[in-house]
């Protein structure tokens, strides 16, 4: 894999930091979408908790309208990083 990311980054011009990759890896397919969404979700819930005086279920129904999912999906997603 390194062999591959360091040819990807001499294609591409990129320096090999940690944000490239990242987008390597993504870009690759080595993350599935549903990983990248759960991050996010979990991201996003984390800053607006710590910014907000909201409850649990107004943050889950905010996280929900962002990311065009149902509130169940959020709260599953919340409940499996436990």
């Amino acid at each position: 894999m390194q062999q591959n990311f360091n040819r990807h980054c001499q294609k591409f011009g990129r320096h090999g930091s940690v944000d490239d990759f990242t987008t390597y890896i993504v870009d690759e397919g080595l993350i599935q979408n549903s990983a990248i969404l759960r991050y996010a979700i979990l991201g996003t819930y984390e800053e607006i908790t710590a910014d907000s005086q909201l409850s649990k279920t107004q943050i889950v129904d905010v996280l929900a309208e962002r990311f065009n999912l149902t509130s169940r999906s959020i709260w599953n997603a919340l409940r499996a990083n436990k």
